[in-house]
């Protein structure tokens, strides 16, 4: 496989995923749009001038898909930390790349906030007055800010209940997730938890578990449980700003029945220099939030048990893969030891020349059947080309962590070893029956292909026994996946079929297996 063809097929897998995540939704119909019109493009180039079709394709895949999500990600970041300037001056570039996304207005209202974060509170409203229109969206977002710049919850709640209509309110993320603020602001602590029960699902869906995460900190803050909400900033909402996060941990603290101790706290934290929370902490100290555990009634109570379960399946299960560095100390360390073996076929004289790769131990069936046993391992450590070693690499990186930290450190080897040398045993066996015997297989794929497999049984038997949608929404990721590797394997000839589905087997077998008995805390 070269290097084109590679690009292809990454730019092919990403865009289709994006385009089936992002056309469900009427707020992402710009993604939608980029991503078809690269798939659109590429098949044309592919069929007429298929020498372009890589360069061209990866271009626009860069420019359009790739700045974009690094450059947003960055962008909300920044936003949770209260960098607004910063995220105002990036926004300005990249909202021309997504133009129909509403980007186009995100920096004056980036602006807005940071002129409110310094406590000027005129000329943030400056800015959102070209915008105070009901009838866009970025006029009802405008609004909903200049509200809570001043700590206007029952006004905002008002106003939202009496203008806004349910279809909009459930479409447009931001103004539901004020208008579900403004009730635990306001002390409406079991309307609160109905709304968020009410509406789960719609902050459940695509790529918004950071605002679902948000609302159940909002949940637990106003109902005293500041275990959770020190939980949540450790987890799901580390990037938010210190100062946010003492805000809601003191919160809860005085919906603990702890008021005393929080206010004191509260007054220190009102010293920042910050606009935005000295208006939050002026409303918290005037109308703190009620002792929760004397107004919530049994359902509340109830919803309240099940959305600290619901939270935890989905801190366990949610993460199947990520580009965040996690303590996966074997993943690492297979990565390190494919790396040295990689390293040592490029000192011998190159990780292409089929005699140094047979020198380092790459799998003959035929030298393996007559005592070479250790081809058996060495073959999973060896790799054929930069490509190879890198597309094995960084799936392993993917999708190595989830696994080492649900199953634990020896029930991970057991898959990762089983995938990769029953594989290449079964292989062996094969092709001394079927193919040549002087057939070469290198490669870690089959044992990359086994921890895919073992997430995929560690997903159904969340979806089984715990019932937890995020085990199934992950679930359905992941049989996609498997389904592209699949057509992958059938159109380039140099991929082996067999190992990569031996490996998804096993390590579904053995993954299944192992899972019975561990707990771990992912």
């Amino acid at each position: 496989m070269n290097l084109d063809t590679f690009l292809i097929w990454t730019v092919c897998l990403s865009c289709v995923s994006i385009f089936l995540r992002a056309t469900p939704s009427p707020s992402y119909r710009g993604w939608s749009l980029v991503s078809g019109g690269i798939l659109a493009i590429v098949a044309l180039l592919v069929y007429f001038v298929p020498e372009w079709a890589a360069i061209v394709g990866g271009g626009l895949w860069g420019v359009l898909v790739l700045v974009p999500l690094i450059g947003f990600a960055q962008v909300n970041r920044l936003i949770n930390q209260q960098q607004y300037a910063k995220a105002s001056r990036i926004s300005a570039y990249l909202r021309w790349l997504h133009p129909a996304d509403g980007w186009l207005e995100h920096p004056p209202i980036l602006r807005a906030l940071e002129r409110a974060w310094q406590g000027h509170r005129e000329e943030a409203w400056q800015y959102l007055q070209h915008y105070n229109a009901e009838t866009k969206p970025i006029g009802r977002h405008a609004i909903a800010i200049f509200y809570a710049m001043d700590a206007r919850w029952q006004d905002l709640q008002d106003w939202i209940e009496e203008s806004i209509p349910q279809r909009v309110l459930k479409q447009e993320l931001n103004l539901l997730l004020y208008y579900l603020r403004s009730l635990g602001e306001t002390g409406q602590i079991n309307e609160l938890l109905h709304r968020i029960q009410q509406y789960e699902r719609i902050l459940d869906k695509g790529d918004r578990s950071n605002s679902l995460h948000l609302v159940r900190m909002f949940a637990f803050a106003f109902c005293g449980q500041v275990d959770e909400v020190v939980r949540l900033f450790k987890r799901a909402l580390s990037s938010y700003d210190r100062a946010y996060q003492d805000f809601w941990c003191l919160t809860a603290l005085m919906a603990a029945g702890q008021e005393r101790t929080a206010r004191q706290k509260l007054i220190k934290l009102s010293q920042e220099n910050n606009g935005l929370l000295e208006s939050a902490i002026s409303w918290r100290l005037a109308h703190p939030p009620p002792f929760a555990a004397r107004i919530l009634n049994n359902a509340s109570q109830t919803f309240l048990f099940q959305m600290r379960d619901t939270w935890g399946q989905d801190i366990r299960y949610g993460r199947v893969f990520s580009l965040k560095p996690q303590k996966a100390r074997i993943t690492y360390s297979l990565i390190g030891i494919n790396l040295i073996f990689f390293a040592l076929e490029i000192y011998l004289g190159g990780s292409e020349n089929l005699e140094i790769l047979y020198s380092l131990g790459a799998l003959i069936p035929e030298a393996a059947w007559d005592g070479e046993w250790w081809r058996f391992i060495l073959a999973n450590f060896l790799h054929f080309g930069y490509i190879h070693l890198i597309a094995n690499m960084f799936a392993l990186y993917l999708f190595g962590p989830f696994v080492e930290l649900n199953l634990g450190i020896w029930r991970y080897l057991c898959v990762y070893g089983i995938s990769g040398i029953g594989t290449m045993v079964g292989f062996a066996f094969w092709v001394e029956r079927f193919g040549d015997p002087d057939t070469i297989l290198v490669g870690a794929s089959a044992a990359i292909m086994g921890a895919i497999g073992a997430t995929a049984a560690i997903l159904l038997r969340g979806w089984r026994l715990d019932r937890s949608r995020m085990a199934l929404k992950r679930l359905r990721l992941i049989l996609l996946i498997i389904l592209s590797q699949t057509a992958f394997d059938f159109v380039i000839p140099q991929v082996s079929f067999f190992a990569h589905t031996s490996g998804l087997v096993l390590g579904f077998g053995v993954g299944w297996a192992v899972s019975y008995s561990n707990s771990q805390e992912y």
